[in-house]
């Protein structure tokens, strides 16, 4: 078998720069970002302040207990502890003798019945008449927020605590009545964080014509 000798060919037009030319020209690149004419100052921006009570993991109210409990006497009482006995005959819309602290204003809802039992006030009601504990709040606000739930679902609305990685700690999702008073939804009011400033790189420096 006789030896063949291999033709080493460079395709035409293909760049070639010998071994000993990429020191020198690294060399010189370096040279023309330290020395080279026109060059912008690094940006050197302060660091923005931001303020620390946004930050605040804790709830922005305190949910009713599942049942709803107060003291009474210095005892634990629940709704029907005084719905027992104070039998309301009727639910048309009406200035209250008790609970005088709510203020209803919650779309068109316009009376208690529509999201408590009418039968057992320890409870929440349905949509078809069921009765729903206090802990199913999502679930009873839901029927009628539909996208609002769905929102919840995916973590576009509220707020979760924890961890994003689920294995590394607890994750706790805020219900509806943490965030909001369930008679009047819009409170308390939910001012929208001012966004921090954008980055400040020598491509956004605001001595370029094209970023200004």
């Amino acid at each position: 078998m006789s030896n063949t000798k291999q033709n080493q060919t460079t395709e035409p037009g293909s760049p070639w720069v010998p071994g000993w030319a990429i020191g020198p020209l690294l060399f010189g690149l370096a040279a023309w970002f330290l020395w080279g004419p026109n060059l912008d100052d690094l940006p050197n921006a302060a660091t923005p302040e931001f303020d620390r009570a946004l930050l605040s993991a804790a709830p922005r109210r305190v949910p009713m207990t599942d049942p709803p409990t107060i003291k009474l006497a210095g005892n634990d009482a629940t709704c029907m502890h005084c719905h027992t006995s104070v039998v309301s005959k009727s639910d048309k819309p009406r200035k209250l003798l008790r609970h005088q602290n709510v203020k209803l204003n919650h779309g068109p809802n316009v009376k208690c019945s529509t999201c408590h039992a009418w039968e057992n006030r320890d409870k929440l009601a349905g949509l078809d008449g069921s009765e729903m504990p206090y802990a199913d709040v999502v679930d009873q606000c839901g029927q009628c927020h539909v996208r609002k739930r769905k929102d919840w679902d995916n973590g576009i609305h509220g707020r979760t605590n924890g961890f994003w990685d689920s294995t590394a700690g607890e994750r706790k999702k805020l219900t509806c009545t943490e965030c909001h008073d369930p008679h009047h939804p819009r409170t308390p009011a939910m001012s929208p964080v001012t966004p921090l400033p954008g980055p400040n790189t020598l491509r956004m420096h605001p001595n370029k014509e094209s970023h200004k």
